[in-house]
């Protein structure tokens, strides 16, 4: 069965290369418990965005702990007060769902 694309731009079979780290990313934030974070650092158009997109995916279709939540940072001159509301609407939208 395939796996529904919810985030991902790219269908997870024509993802390849990244196997090793979508496993990492997805196996980090499966220990609820586990105060430890993951920091990824990319060139830029290195494919990071996908590789975190398609994590959320992966963690949204698991249905349970924890709840995968995806939030990315726009270059438009945003204000603080508006980037926190649009996190927050963002947050509700996926927490909901």
């Amino acid at each position: 069965m395939a796996q529904v694309r919810i985030l991902a731009r790219t269908n997870r079979d024509e993802f390849f290369g990244r196997d090793v780290e979508l496993r990492q990313i997805v196996r980090q934030a499966s220990h609820v418990g586990d105060a430890r974070g993951l920091i990824l650092m990319a060139a830029p158009g290195a494919g990071t965005s996908e590789l975190l997109r398609q994590s959320y995916d992966q963690l949204f279709a698991r249905r349970g702990d924890p709840v995968p939540i995806y939030f990315a940072f726009r270059l438009n001159g945003a204000t603080a007060s508006e980037i926190a509301c649009g996190f927050f609407q963002i947050f509700l939208k996926q927490y909901i769902a």
